[in-house]
């Protein structure tokens, strides 16, 4: 497996244009390491497999709902919380449908709270799903299948 990748690997597994990407490091969605963060002429941004799989997750929330960019980093910040990332890599190891979840958080106007979903297949994964929005009481933003968009990062 990979453990760094570049911004052109970013653009051709995320398949988004190299302007877009560009724009989630420079804006803070995606950190490059910080060796190669401003590191001068010469040097290529890199960025981690945890950056990739918020690469990744951003492509697809662009790609299908087109999210705003301050939308993009509040969930890239609370995708790079721990809990979530090993609940991603967990589901994703197993083969487990996995989905991440945006909704309005009742606090204000721009304000969001991601979460993210899993079962054993798809059916509990979607059972699980409805549940958390019933408990919620509130509508999704946006529902991504978090495996349809890793596939490609998980092979690697």
């Amino acid at each position: 497996m990979t453990n760094t990748f570049s911004l052109a690997d970013l653009t051709d597994m995320t398949h988004s244009k190299r302007r877009s990407v560009q724009l989630w490091a420079e804006a803070g969605v995606i950190l490059a390491d910080e060796s190669t963060e401003r590191a001068g002429t010469g040097t290529h941004r890199r960025f981690s497999r945890d950056e990739a799989i918020i690469a990744c997750l951003v492509a697809g929330l662009t790609r299908h709902f087109h999210m705003p960019i301050g939308v993009l980093l509040q969930v890239s910040d609370g995708i790079r919380r721990e809990q979530f990332q090993s609940m991603i890599d967990g589901a994703m190891k197993n083969g487990r449908p996995c989905f991440l979840v945006i909704r309005p958080e009742e606090v204000g106007i721009g304000h969001f709270q991601i979460s993210i979903v899993s079962g054993a297949d798809d059916k509990n994964a979607f059972d699980a799903l409805t549940k958390t929005l019933i408990r919620a009481r509130s509508a999704a933003l946006a529902v991504l299948r978090v495996n349809d968009h890793l596939a490609q990062l998980w092979s690697k």
